[in-house]
């Protein structure tokens, strides 16, 4: 999902089937699977040439883009920034 999701790639028939989280046991059902990764907020494929995971204090450049990972109260207050 994560390459995906950031457009490094297209999506292949079997993940967006659902296939692989039912296989798996993470969903109940295909057609569960299948709606996360089409309802899902995912970059277009090929935008994306690089990705840094690091604390955005620590970034050496500016970036295009930053994606938040935290807590529900945390990204609360991001919103209202």
């Amino acid at each position: 999902m994560g390459s995906y999701a950031l457009g490094f790639r297209a999506l292949d028939d079997f993940h967006g089937s659902g296939e692989v989280g039912f296989r798996t046991g993470a969903f109940r059902t295909a057609a569960a699977n299948s709606h996360l990764y089409y309802e899902a907020p995912t970059l277009k494929t090929g935008v994306t040439n690089f990705v840094v995971f690091c604390p955005v204090s620590k970034c050496s450049f500016d970036p295009d883009l930053i994606v938040c990972v935290t807590e529900t109260s945390t990204a609360q207050a991001l919103l209202r920034a």
